[in-house]
């Protein structure tokens, strides 16, 4: 079961809603004027947390700019070829 809490029950409440979710093991939905802006859920060790690639970053960047394979080939291309290095772009 899913429980959904606003912003300002979320700061008067916080730490018994932290052990509801300890307690439960149900995620928590917050919302800014009943639209959800995150989620709290109970810690599961099992899963590995990886680290962030640059390149996972840039996933929601990309989304909005237009041929943005060819904006990345014209920033690589036009790098001082002093000391550079390969970039591969088709990863």
């Amino acid at each position: 079961m899913t429980k959904h809490v606003g912003v300002a029950e979320l700061k008067a409440q916080l730490s018994e809603i932290l052990r509801e979710i300890e307690r439960s093991g149900h995620r928590v939905v917050i919302e800014r004027r009943g639209r959800p802006v995150a989620v709290l859920q109970p810690h599961d060790p099992s899963v590995a947390e990886e680290p962030a690639h640059w390149a996972a970053a840039l996933d929601g960047v990309a989304a909005g700019i237009d041929h943005f394979q060819q904006v990345m080939e014209s920033v690589v291309a036009s790098r001082d070829d002093s000391g550079s290095r390969s970039v591969d772009l088709d990863d």
